[in-house]
């Protein structure tokens, strides 16, 4: 072998191992963007729900007896853009928690959500909190609901 073919060969291994390494390089910085740009759009929300009043007649202060109660429910998420995001479920104590993205959105009970300027017949309970709200990237926000019971 020639000197110069080992010259061609070694250069030819550098140049091999040199776009293996970038490639490899290039990879791990995509997935660490798109693991970022993942973690960064999440938003948590956490709280409870309650249903109120209990009493026909509420004073105040309130006793315990006639205390907004926890809510079992589901509520659902609608997006800016008039989409359903997503849902969550709280739980026999009225606590829930959902993971969203970054965004401003409408709370509402019903799955799917009216149209714009569509008038409709609420039955009781009535959902109070609607929004909307907007979540920033990268907090956890604590949203408390309530829910109108209708007794009065």
């Amino acid at each position: 072998m020639t000197q110069n073919t080992k010259s061609a060969r070694v250069k030819f291994f550098l140049i091999i191992t040199v776009m293996f390494t970038t490639l490899v390089i290039g990879i791990s910085v995509l997935q660490a963007k798109e693991k970022t740009s993942k973690e960064i759009d999440k938003v948590i929300v956490t709280g409870s729900i309650y249903l109120g009043p209990v009493c026909s007649v509420v004073t105040y202060p309130t006793t315990e007896s006639c205390a907004d109660k926890p809510f079992e429910t589901t509520i659902y998420f609608v997006s800016s853009d008039g989409q359903l995001r997503k849902s969550a479920t709280s739980n026999r104590k009225g606590i829930y928690e959902v993971r969203l993205s970054a965004d401003t959105y409408t709370i509402t009970n019903h799955s799917i959500p009216p149209n714009p300027g569509e008038i409709t017949t609420e039955s009781y309970p009535i959902l109070k909190t609607r929004g909307p709200i907007t979540f920033d990237s990268k907090k956890t926000t604590r949203l408390d609901i309530l829910f109108d019971s209708g007794i009065r």
